[in-house]
């Protein structure tokens, strides 16, 4: 279930049938450096059994073997890793202690209606993976923004807001145009997280605290990306499954496929509309 497709203009067509699962990336980066996407947006799992969003409760063992299973991939391709910037990021703070207050901000924008939004918050992770990167601590403020300010640079795109244009761009770390690094590791180990302790983990769970918040509220926006859709002809194996422990998390994968699928046939089409039309 990608958070990222709470985002209305994700949900259109022309981007929504972008997204794939994850195997399809591993394909990609095996393949050549050219037919790699000039983009990619990772985003974890946020449902048992393999949870990999190092949310608490979850392990961050998966968490931490998600993002050693993309280094790895990236780096066994030699032309790819020498032209590819990783970059690992958290989204919040996790609840743990700053003693740096966090320092004031550019608004977005003139909308002031319930906050003034001109302070940042506690500082997260961010992590640069590149043999453009040279190893070390960047001491520049940056914040969420940095790496969009990055993204319009790099490639020329149009502004958003007055904290992007603000904002320090993540590009400030990378090296200059010279030779890519070649002392980062071939390969990082993946750790594996013990059958044993997965079926024990498992057996813990009961209806009642089963689902966090998020999930829950992801399974609800799940309900409204089904309610864009046409019904299905016949009920399918994963809708007979429901009524067991894990019968939701299978719908909802389902939900999201069936959504994806319609807006991949629904790009083809306009797509081949358009065309013709060009061609009359």
């Amino acid at each position: 279930m990608p958070q990222s497709l709470v985002l209305t203009h994700q949900q259109e067509p022309r981007n929504a049938w972008h997204y794939y699962r994850m195997s399809r990336f591993f394909a990609d980066a095996s393949g050549k450096e050219s037919d790699f996407p000039a983009y990619v947006f990772i985003e974890p799992t946020y449902y048992r059994t393999d949870q990999n969003d190092d949310h608490p409760p979850h392990s961050t063992v998966r968490a931490q073997s998600l993002i050693a299973s993309v280094y790895n991939a990236l780096r066994a391709n030699e032309a790819l890793w020498n032209s590819t910037l990783l970059v690992v990021v958290y989204d919040e703070h996790g609840g743990f202690y700053d003693h740096v207050s966090p320092p004031g901000a550019v608004p977005p924008d003139d909308f002031r209606e319930e906050y003034t939004f001109d302070r940042l918050g506690l500082r997260v992770p961010a992590i640069l993976v590149s043999p453009w990167v040279d190893q070390g601590v960047e001491t520049k403020v940056f914040d969420h923004t940095s790496i969009l300010k990055y993204l319009i640079d790099k490639w020329n795109l149009d502004g958003l807001t007055a904290r992007v244009a603000a904002a320090t761009s993540i590009g400030a770390a990378l090296r200059a145009p010279r030779t890519p690094r070649e002392d980062t590791p071939t390969s990082i180990e993946v750790p594996s997280v013990s059958l044993t302790r997965m079926a024990k983990s498992l057996e813990e769970i009961t209806p009642d605290v089963r689902l966090n918040e998020n999930q829950k509220a992801l399974i609800a926006f799940s309900h409204f990306l089904e309610s864009q859709l046409p019904a299905p002809a016949k009920p399918s194996m994963m809708m007979a499954a429901a009524p067991g422990p894990f019968g939701e998390d299978l719908l909802v994968e389902e939900r999201v496929e069936r959504f994806i699928e319609q807006q991949r046939v629904v790009a083809a089409v306009r797509g081949a509309a358009e065309a013709t039309a060009a061609a009359l």
